[in-house]
């Protein structure tokens, strides 16, 4: 699931404008970390891209657990307010037959994100 999510993605947004891609696979640099004021895990996006004028964020995810709910919706809250930061968007990466399960996550949370199912 990584690497068709990492194809698709650098297809994607290779046809923009983008100036720079940064991202957690060989040949790119890795994006940087990013934390809460006050705490001590620091979350990094999979893949950051740099427009002219935005930064547009993506978190690729193949299971949502019960263990891992807490730390996702903190990550995604995270990765959302850089995004509005720089004007971009933050996209999440899911597959295909989860996406309503994410969906519903994202909704009920209140994320702003955008999910990309594939």
């Amino acid at each position: 699931m990584r690497k068709k999510a990492f194809d698709y993605l650098l297809k994607r947004i290779k046809k923009g404008n983008v100036n720079e891609i940064r991202a957690t696979i060989k040949n790119y640099e890795t994006p940087d970390s990013l934390l809460y004021r006050g705490m001590k895990k620091a979350f990094v996006p999979d893949m950051v891209a740099y427009y002219p004028e935005k930064r547009d964020f993506f978190s690729i995810e193949n299971e949502l657990t019960k263990k891992s709910i807490s730390d996702n919706i903190a990550k995604w809250i995270l990765f959302g307010l850089e995004a509005r930061k720089h004007s971009g968007n933050f996209f999440i990466v899911v597959p295909e037959a989860k996406e309503d399960r994410f969906r519903e996550l994202v909704d009920s949370k209140q994320i702003s994100a955008e999910i990309i199912s594939i």
